[in-house]
């Protein structure tokens, strides 16, 4: 070690304080229960003869990625003080490298910046952008890496760097690839055929790239290379039928490398565009002898070497695995999967590194018998994770299992009637605990806080009122077809039939995909199908009546469930709404809004496929259908969007410039305050209304005589801003806005611009006068000041985030042009049409001030401002900067509109016998989430853009799914509605569906928050407007909480309040699910009593046939239930 140096050290201790205070803020950022699990993990990390891998398992939601967060800190601060005690700058020369290991590109992207402890412009001074986001580019090092970066996180993806053989990797892989063969002198000879090999179907242009970029950054690893090298050199498994071609046996890769080039050079030509596949089928003979698959195979099979090699020298201080139930083979060291290979070259080694593994269900919570003998269950789960978790540890493991044994011999004892509750004892549980808590940390709501089931309410949709001869009649045109079908294709589908027709209605038209419908398909041409086609018309959904909007959903439906659906959620005007009501308003809201006050977005879950494609396609077209005229033509259904409606607001055109008010960002209008008040939104109006007034008379001297002047709705705030001092914010707009479109294609906006430009210089230079004000100008910046999509949005920025005045007016200008993408969407123009009673078809015939005050006035009476502030307060508390946030606004109120294909009845090409034929529902108050199991980045991307648009108050409205799955998504910031459509076989689902949104600071968590501060007396107006408003509101009802809570409170969970999440069950008439459901929750109430118990079903299904009292049961939980809650168990050291 070297000396210690006192200007050394004071050196090193400078450097190092400012890293110490951002490590600082990210743990004071914890709640408690999180620091409890942090220092539970970390206290186990370094305990003598430990493992060195421990698992956080804490409920949905509580936030695992959180925890890890903090994990990372405190190991990074033990790395700083070591290095400052013994002044070892060596220690924090190489960055803390955490590798995050997750089931998908999207997922790690988004959590690998969470996890970077380090925020803002600091994080790019300390945090090192990622090396290797594949097992491959560890072969190829940055020859050039700033100094002083004290962390790493990089991400891995089982589909992208353990499972390997289905593909040759991408373009930047296999040039690496290449690059390594090309460091063996027997192959760099034919390095043109190789090249040309490792190109693939790769354009030389794109191929040229990878070259520039390797050689202008890049080395291989010598080491690493070597080692690759030589593996292949002594392993010869190459492709049969390639080494058949070659005519050589017991080949090493590397001789097949070169014969490939010795047969196959002399056919290159020079600079030649050919593609790999392009190139071999020109050889002679080549191409009748072996296919590309071949030297797909080939290409796999090095890649796989390549990797196997690389996962040898990965380094890392720590591996996180998160929901790694889903990769899970990665922690089985005995098997011989590719995964798992993989994975052992990582994990086994004497030395690598700390491991985390992060999952709320990582086994099966509950297995059913029929499960057990068909799959792994809960013990055999639980137990493979041990033996992972404790490093095969025969004496802890022996440990653990004695001690389960007695606990589940105590549990027995509960079924004999004669055993009294009073006589049960803690201590068997407790040993349970002790031998587990070293390597797993769970927290659940119910152990460190109170009353928290109460937030759910579980409502039975009692569907036989909507039963009708209707849904009779299509379930008999339905099995009549379905019965002709099998009866000819000699198959029976008929207790699946019925299981759809339960689920959607017009079940024929959407089974696309299904077995049935392929059979269909297939036999068109029979004459029994044909006859029983033309008969079973009740079974399809009528194109016909949609397409001029006659068919009602919530009447015509043949099916009790979706009418009753639709009664429940369409209500009330909820067409009407383009944004959920604010759960914190200025003032009361108005029109639609008002009657709407607690509505929520809903999530469903069904057990089938067509599900949420039928359900999302027929509810918003009910919407839409709901928004038509009334009397009069109506338009047609099946048109494309662009021919539906005309933008409502154009920034190009004639008589357009009013337009640009809303978009404009004036510090002026901003500045007059809103804050939450008694004050009615027509007395709000009428008092700014006067102050306007009197600011007007400032601009006297820009109006002339004449005929009122309309462009003084677009030039009266900019104005407003140039003579109250704010000229320079004037001027950032200008010039930002020149540089967004100076290259832009849309010249008509181009050309406004420049008009507003020099008509403004004219104006302030006294060139130019405007025409007379208008009679309500003062009353227009009244509502442009109330809700103005620039102004309302600048007012957010200033409040919520301490950036340069310039970058405020960037973010706010791009969140106004969302909204003006929102209100220019058919779906809402279509609203503002029946609410204003005239139709926009021609709007091009209406004044620009007309349509920009009835956007005004549609934002001001759905609390504009307060929803974005609370979008924002969730956006930012979630990490994201002002410009991110701006971007996600301004993404999610351009909701791309999608489509769902059904099948309908008709007569193709002019014949006379009916046919299914193809037509499509556009989605967008509700849409499938669908691909829940895609292994494609592009698929999973899709997934997450889902996420974002439900996870914000704008539409969809709701979401259906037939499973999210365990991969981390989370949809609570705006429901508190969950359908379940199809009750699941195993009860733990429900609470898994459920967690999705009962999570941190969600709906129900901030509407409860609202009712908290009124009911102990502090009315919202006493909370401070001026900066963050939620923020505030959650830290002054910290402060008025109980005393000696967990910090779950108020952020997760507010035990009072009348907001509670709505658990919506639909029942049919004489259906089971009424006492399944029943049975489901007094399971669920009781599941962790079989925790790590063999036969989990017999064993509750013995106890919930006791008749305990509500005192016993609870007597029973507290001593019987496992807790390895990190925050329980300091409280009880303490």
């Amino acid at each position: 070690m070297a000396p210690f140096r006192p200007q050394k050290a004071l050196r090193l201790a400078i450097l190092m304080h400012e890293v110490l205070e951002q490590i600082e803020k990210t743990l004071a950022g914890l709640k408690d229960f999180q620091q409890a699990s942090v220092e539970r993990v970390v206290e186990n990390f370094f305990s003598l003869d430990h493992s060195e891998r421990v698992l956080v398992a804490d409920e949905v939601g509580l936030g695992k990625t959180i925890v890890a967060k903090g994990v990372i800190a405190q190991l990074l601060r033990r790395q700083i003080d070591y290095s400052l005690e013994f002044c070892d700058a060596e220690r924090t020369s190489q960055p803390f490298r955490v590798t995050y290991i997750c089931s998908n590109l999207a997922l790690a992207n988004e959590n690998r910046k969470k996890l970077a402890v380090f925020s803002d412009d600091v994080a790019k001074k300390y945090v090192r952008e990622p090396t290797f986001g594949r097992l491959v580019e560890l072969a190829a090092k940055e020859r050039h890496v700033a100094n002083g970066q004290l962390l790493e996180v990089c991400s891995l993806t089982p589909s992208t760097s353990f499972s390997l053989t289905n593909s040759d990797g991408n373009v930047w892989e296999r040039y690496i690839l290449f690059q390594c063969l090309m460091r063996h002198s027997t192959l760099q000879p034919w390095r043109p055929v190789l090249d040309r090999l490792m190109r693939s179907e790769v354009k030389p242009g794109t191929w040229h790239g990878q070259k520039h970029k390797f050689a202008d950054a890049f080395e291989l690893d010598k080491d690493l290379v070597e080692e690759f090298l030589r593996d292949i050199e002594s392993d010869t498994s190459i492709p049969e039928e390639l080494a058949d071609w070659l005519e050589v046996t017991s080949c090493s890769y590397i001789d097949a490398l070169e014969a490939i080039g010795r047969r196959l050079f002399g056919f290159l030509a020079d600079e030649s565009e050919e593609t790999w596949n392009e190139f071999l089928s020109g050889v002679a003979g080549a191409a009748s002898e072996i296919s590309s698959a071949s030297f797909y195979r080939l290409r796999s099979a090095l890649r796989t070497k390549l990797a196997q090699t690389c996962a040898r020298h990965i380094r890392a201080d720590l591996f996180i695995l998160d929901e790694f139930q889903r990769f899970d083979s990665l922690l089985d060291m005995s098997a011989e999967s590719e995964n798992a290979l993989i994975a052992q070259e990582v994990f086994k080694r004497d030395n690598p590194g700390k491991i985390l593994l992060l999952s709320a269900t990582p086994f099966k919570a509950l297995s059913r018998i029929e499960d057990d003998e068909v799959e792994a269950s809960h013990q055999d789960e639980l137990r493979h994770l041990l033996t992972f978790l404790m490093n095969s540890d025969q004496q802890r493991l022996s440990e653990y299992e004695a001690a389960r044994k007695a606990l589940l011999a105590t549990i027995l004892r509960l079924r004999d009637e004669s055993f009294s509750v009073e006589d049960l004892s803690k201590e068997e549980k407790l040993r349970v605990e002790r031998a587990l808590t070293d390597f797993i940390a769970r927290t659940e709501r119910g152990q460190i806080g109170t009353n928290v089931d109460s937030v759910f309410k579980s409502e039975r949709l009692d569907c036989a009122e909507y039963f009708s001869q209707s849904d009779i009649k299509s379930f008999a045109a339905m099995t009549l077809l379905a019965d002709t079908v099998d009866q000819v294709s000699q198959a029976r589908h008929t207790h699946q039939l019925m299981e759809f027709y339960k689920s959607a209605p017009w079940t024929l038209s959407f089974l696309g995909g299904y077995s049935f419908r392929d059979r269909l398909e297939r036999n068109l041409k029979n004459y029994k199908v044909r006859s029983a086609l033309g008969k079973s018309t009740l079974g399809w959904l009528p194109r016909e009546r949609i397409a001029n909007f006659g068919l009602n959903i919530s009447k015509d439906a043949p099916n009790a469930k979706m009418r009753g659906l639709v009664n429940h959620i369409l209500n009330d005007r909820v067409e009407e709404l383009l944004w959920i009501p604010p759960s914190a308003p200025h003032y009361p809201l108005q029109g639609p809004f008002a009657v709407n006050s607690n509505f929520t977005k809903t999530l469903l879950f069904s057990a089938w496929a067509m599900v949420p494609r039928a359900l999302s396609g027929l509810l918003s077209y009910e919407v839409e259908r709901r928004l038509q005229k009334r009397n009069g033509s109506r338009p047609k259904y099946f048109v494309e969007d662009k021919k539906r409606s005309i933008p409502l607001i154009r920034l190009e055109g004639k008589n357009a410039l009013t337009g640009w008010s809303l978009i404009y960002p004036s510090r002026v209008l901003a500045s007059v305050s809103l804050v939450r008040v008694d004050a009615t939104l027509e007395e709000l109006v009428a008092h700014r209304s006067t102050q306007f007034e009197d600011m007007l008379k400032t601009l006297r001297q820009y109006e002339s005589k004449g005929p009122e002047d309309h462009n003084w709705y677009a030039y009266a705030s900019m104005l407003l801003d140039y003579i109250g001092g704010y000229s320079e914010a004037l001027e950032d707009w200008q010039d930002w806005l020149q540089t967004e479109y100076a290259n832009s294609a849309d010249v008509g906006r181009r050309k406004h611009l420049d008009e507003i430009m020099n008509s403004l210089e004219q104006l302030l230079d006294g060139q130019k006068t405007l025409g007379k004000m208008p009679n309500d100008l003062a009353d227009y910046l009244a509502w442009l000041s109330l809700a103005g999509p620039g102004v309302c949005a600048l007012r957010m920025f200033s409040g919520l985030w301490d950036i340069r005045s310039s970058d405020q007016l960037k973010a706010a200008v791009t969140v106004a042009f969302g909204v003006l993408t929102l209100f220019n969407k058919p779906e809402s123009i279509a609203v503002i049409e029946k609410q204003s009673g005239t139709g926009l078809k021609n709007s091009s015939q209406l004044s620009s001030a007309w349509k920009s005050r009835k956007i005004l006035t549609y934002c001001a009476a759905g609390g504009f401002q307060a929803m974005i502030e609370e979008y924002g307060h969730l956006l930012k508390d979630s990490g994201l900067s002002a410009e991110e946030t701006a971007e996600r606004f301004a993404g999610v109120m351009g909701f791309q509109t999608s489509s769902v294909t059904f099948q309908y009845l008709g007569h193709a090409d002019g014949q006379r016998r009916l046919t299914p034929l193809n037509a499509s529902l556009r989605c967008h108050f509700a849409v499938p989430l669908g691909i829940q199991n895609a292994t494609d980045d592009k698929q999973q991307i899709r997934v997450e853009h889902i996420r974002d648009g439900f996870n914000s108050p704008f539409k969809p409205f709701m979401l259906n799914s037939t499973s999210i799955g365990q991969e981390g998504l989370d949809f609570h910031w705006y429901c508190n509605r969950v359908v379940h459509w199809n009750l699941p076989t195993n009860p733990i689902d429900i609470e898994q569906r459920e967690g999705r949104v009962n999570r941190y600071k969600s709906l129900v968590v901030r509407r409860r928050a609202t009712e908290y501060v009124v009911s102990h007396g502090l009315a919202l107006n006493q909370i401070d407007d001026s900066r963050d408003y939620w923020e505030a509101l959650f830290s002054k009802i910290g402060r008025l909480s109980e005393k000696g809570t967990s910090d779950l409170t108020p952020y997760w969970h507010i035990p009072s309040g009348t907001t509670q999440i709505e658990r919506l069950v639909p029942m049919m008439p004489m259906s089971r699910e009424e006492s399944r459901l029943d049975e489901a929750l007094k399971i669920l109430s009781l599941y962790r009593l079989a925790f790590g118990q063999p036969r989990q079903e017999e064993l509750l299904g013995n106890l919930v046939r006791r008749e305990f009292s509500v005192d016993e049961w609870e007597k029973v939980r507290s001593d019987l239930v496992i807790n390895l809650a990190p925050l329980k168990q300091r409280i009880f050291r303490n």
